[in-house]
């Protein structure tokens, strides 16, 4: 049957083989609005009306947890221009997917609020209030988002051998490096053993033994960690993983890994400034049981906390005063239409932020950046990505990260608080002045941001504070913000 969008069910199935679309249920119909799971509303009063829409719900199995699907999924059901995907999976959630002819597509990450597996995210959801502002009333939750499968096939973590790089530098004063971050010397005898170091071009490798790793305490391990984070090289230590939870022993569990490598992990994890971070990929690579363990802790180990943010609308909500704030003061009408045929339908109470952003945020959301989608060799960042807030095609230019502060200045204005939708928050670190990171604000203290290049770093909803804490590793940062002129 064809719903008049030139595709056919079956197409839409073929597109979704990556991620086993054996096991879902796909519910669709045309309809002017849908909400709360009952049939769209004819009432001619409902602005939405004049729009033919077609609506999709999926629904999921419960043992499937929180994934991302990338753009290319729902390809061949957008007739003209695809601006978005986002799939939220857990237990009976209905996933809500829009298309506005000619092809506007918002997910919705609603639905029901059953709880998924443990691991993904917690049985009984702890909702956080947003301080109210001209952005409606807002609230949110944390879940984590996990690799899809055809991710984790390009994803290069090191294997099975630990290997610290030092540019610039002879074994001898790697060593001595070593030292200087309080590592005691008689420690470093392997360095001078026969596999300890090798001397490359530029540099040098050291290769620290297994019973050197493991008997390391927490505290030699962050400070070794902190001379080898001067070094990109090192990506595992200059972008370490980010254990988000108390209990990292169960941060690090999940199905396919033993009790032993999880807690061997959480044995490696070590304080970086706040935050509890884990960077000996290698050692536990090693001593997994078999391939399919393997693949198990590398999903465990790229999975991201992200929020999940809804405006709740209501009788006494403002509603001009939240268009204007949304629509960038109604220099994008889609969002006025979207808060004003909800609030006349008078059936949702709860609307994902996810329709309110523009457009490239709302298609990158909750998703993974696509190795293929290259187009100068250089993956997404977080300056590509508070460059190219409000565009509705990303400039590839901004992939060059030396061109951040020139685009800054030349494009953007320094300003203060309060700030508005899609004002970009800057790092800097106070000594050095040196640009760290930067990220798109959002509302009071929520932030969108790509926290770095590598592709297991997905497109997410951050606190600002949570935002502060994983660049504050040394000495204070600075913050300034910036509006487009």
């Amino acid at each position: 049957m064809n719903p008049g969008l030139g595709v056919k069910f079956s197409d839409w199935k073929s597109n979704l083989c990556r991620i086993d679309a054996a096991k879902w249920r796909c519910e669709w119909f045309f309809g002017e609005i849908f909400a709360s799971g009952r049939r769209p509303s004819r009432s001619k009063s409902n602005k939405l009306n004049c729009y033919p829409l077609f609506f999709l719900r999926v629904r999921f199995p419960k043992q499937t947890g929180l994934v991302a699907v990338s753009s290319r999924v729902l390809e061949a059901l957008a007739w003209g221009r695809f601006t978005g995907c986002v799939c939220y999976l857990k237990s009976s959630i209905s996933l809500l997917a829009i298309f506005l002819f000619p092809g506007l597509f918002v997910a919705n990450l609603n639905g029901d609020e059953s709880g998924s597996e443990a691991s993904a995210r917690p049985k009984t959801k702890q909702l956080f209030k947003v301080k109210p502002g001209p952005w409606g009333n807002l609230e949110y939750y944390e879940t984590y988002l996990k690799p899809p499968e055809w991710l984790l096939d390009s994803l290069q973590w090191p294997r099975d051998t630990t290997r610290w790089i030092f540019p610039g530098l002879t074994p001898a004063q790697a060593k001595q490096a070593l030292m200087e971050v309080t590592l005691p010397e008689d420690s470093l005898g392997w360095i001078e053993s026969p596999g300890g170091s090798q001397v490359v071009e530029g540099g040098c490798f050291l290769f620290p033994p297994e019973n050197f790793l493991l008997g390391m305490s927490p505290f030699m391990r962050a400070r070794a960690a902190s001379l080898l984070s001067r070094w990109p090289q090192n990506f595992i230590h200059w972008d370490p993983i980010i254990v988000s939870t108390s209990d990292p022993k169960g941060w690090f569990s999940g199905a396919g890994i033993s009790e032993k490598t999880a807690s061997l992990a959480a044995s490696l994890s070590y304080l970086r400034g706040k935050l509890l971070v884990f960077s000996d990929i290698p050692l536990v690579l090693s001593k997994t049981e078999s391939e399919e363990e393997r693949t198990a802790f590398t999903r465990v180990i790229g999975k991201q906390k992200t929020l999940v943010l809804r405006l709740r609308m209501g009788a006494g909500s403002d509603v001009e005063q939240i268009s204007n704030y949304w629509s960038s003061n109604h220099r994008r009408e889609d969002v006025v239409s979207i808060l004003e045929g909800v609030m006349e339908s008078g059936e949702v109470e709860l609307l994902d932020i996810v329709h309110l952003m523009p457009p490239l945020p709302r298609k990158l959301l909750y998703t993974y950046p696509m190795p293929e989608g290259r187009k100068t060799g250089e993956m997404p960042d977080c300056y590509w990505t508070a460059l190219n807030f409000f565009n509705f095609v990303p400039r590839e230019d901004f992939l060059d990260v030396h061109q951040f502060e020139e685009r800054l200045a030349a494009e953007y204005v320094q300003v203060g608080q309060p700030l508005q939708l899609g004002d970009i928050v800057v790092i800097k670190h106070t000594e050095t002045g040196n640009t760290l990171h930067a990220a798109s604000y959002v509302a009071e203290e929520i932030v969108f941001t790509k926290n770095g290049q590598h592709p297991a770093r997905p497109w997410i909803l951050m606190r600002y504070r949570d935002m502060v804490d994983l660049y504050l590793t040394e000495g204070k940062l600075n913050l300034e913000f910036y509006r487009k002129k």
